[in-house]
């Protein structure tokens, strides 16, 4: 196991961080670490997990339902106290202001994963951090009717943001960015909706989406200035390797391109691979398979139940094997659920009432780690050769798509997927009631009336 103390501060920098963690990456000459960035906790709530467990439940239960090639392992790492005191006087003043306030915890659990920023280099190196969220509208029975209509037909990223945006009337260019984007046109597999999110999001943008070139984030501001450096380089590229010829699919006028050509080329790239590859399909149905019960079903049983340990791996992956039965079994029903399996929740084949509550309440918890992951969107430039072939850096991975005579090879991984905590259920259900109850009111005065489409 990889130990690190104080004498290995100097090796490593603030890279980003998030609500849980903080991101460092190696910057020492260890050939073993290069391209690798170390994961620390913030939040002290998770440290009766045993040492391991994130990096357990990352392999064994979400490689599971995502499948293995969109999750890579954590190493798990242990750090002396001495280290992360250190760390936290050392990236104070790189850390946004308003993260500031809360540090490290000095048992944080530590992690060694890949850096997806870097994951063509020396190549260049463009990578998309994508949050998609909810992708879905409930259809529970357990949701009370009086508001049932409003969560079919609105979901739950769109309420909560005019929630959000109640209390920060001022972020003109949040409430702007956030107007025309819905997370279920980008979940919906159709090329326009997808285009529609996509051009909101690289248009104004938010934080749901971030930009990185060759290791380095790319603030927002930059984003229209920056995409033209990914095609003009690549062309570039390849009239050097034509010797001077250019290709007739590539035209050479780059001259009074506006910065709306270079963001329509860039939205015509990510949405071929978004329909191509089936992450989003695959993170959509999860989602949904896992919470048929609503956190209006959830939170009763939480009531009834109470925490329940979650510390053990194996009933972890019983869990999974439990649900995955179902999914076979409803995929053998020609893939429609019954309806009376939906009502009266005995989906559960050979399941007493409270076993199978209780898996109910665990498939919860991993639903709402699939809802808050975030999906790496890594890419490089492939050059065609005189016999009209590709050449790719010598990688593992080979999917390709061509956009307007441009290639490129890109690659998905899927991130932020640690377990969310039994404790949560209460605050989840709270805020639940905080965004129905705002959105009925701006319904009863006729305000957000647009639907979103499942």
């Amino acid at each position: 196991m990889i130990h690190l103390s104080c004498q290995h501060i100097h090796d490593w920098t603030y890279f980003t961080e998030g609500n849980a963690h903080v991101i460092l990456k190696y910057s020492g000459n260890d050939p073993t670490l290069a391209g690798y960035v170390l994961r620390l906790t913030k939040n002290i709530s998770d440290q009766q997990l045993p040492d391991g467990f994130h990096t357990d439940f990352r392999q064994h239960i979400i490689t599971t339902l995502l499948g293995s090639k969109y999750l890579d392992h954590m190493i798990h790492v242990q750090v002396t106290p001495e280290f992360i005191k250190t760390i936290n006087d050392k990236i104070h003043n790189d850390r946004p202001s308003k993260r500031r306030s809360v540090l490290i915890h000095p048992s944080s659990h530590a992690s060694l994963m890949k850096n997806w920023t870097l994951y063509y280099a020396p190549e260049d190196t463009w990578t998309f951090e994508l949050k998609p969220k909810w992708g879905f509208l409930p259809k529970s029975v357990h949701i009370d009717k009086k508001h049932q209509q409003l969560k079919r037909t609105k979901c739950r990223f769109c309420m909560h943001q005019r929630l959000r945006q109640q209390h920060d009337t001022t972020d003109n260019m949040k409430s702007s960015a956030l107007h025309d984007y819905c997370p279920l046109d980008l979940y919906s597999d159709n090329p326009q909706r997808i285009r529609k999110a996509l051009t909101s999001s690289l248009t104004q943008p938010h934080n749901y989406l971030k930009l990185f070139h060759n290791g380095q984030l790319v603030p927002h501001t930059h984003w229209r200035s920056t995409f033209p450096l990914l095609f003009n380089h690549q062309q570039q590229q390849q009239q050097q390797q034509y010797s001077g010829q250019t290709c007739a699919k590539i035209s050479t006028t780059t001259v009074g391109m506006g910065h709306d050509h270079w963001i329509n080329m860039m939205v015509d790239v990510l949405v071929k691979i978004l329909t191509e590859d089936p992450i989003l399909k695959i993170l959509k149905r999860l989602q949904q398979s896992l919470d048929e019960y609503d956190v209006e079903g959830i939170y009763p049983l939480y009531q009834k139940y109470g925490q329940q340990p979650t510390h053990d791996i194996n009933h972890w992956k019983y869990i999974v094997e439990q649900f995955m039965g179902r999914e076979l079994q409803q995929n053998l029903n020609d893939g429609h659920k019954k309806n009376l399996d939906r009502d009266k929740g005995t989906g559960l084949k050979n399941m007493d009432d409270e076993k199978e509550e209780l898996q109910r309440l665990y498939e919860y918890l991993i639903s709402m780690t699939l809802k808050d992951c975030s999906v790496m969107i890594c890419m490089t430039k492939g050059i065609r050769n005189r016999q009209g072939d590709t050449a790719l850096p010598s990688t593992t991975s080979r999917a390709m798509v061509e956009s307007s005579g441009h290639c490129f090879q890109y690659h998905i991984k899927v991130v932020d997927v640690d377990m969310k905590k039994w404790n949560k259920i209460p605050f989840w259900f709270d805020l639940d009631k905080r965004i129905i109850q705002y959105n009925l009111q701006q319904e009863q005065q006729q305000r957000h009336g647009q639907i979103c489409l499942d």
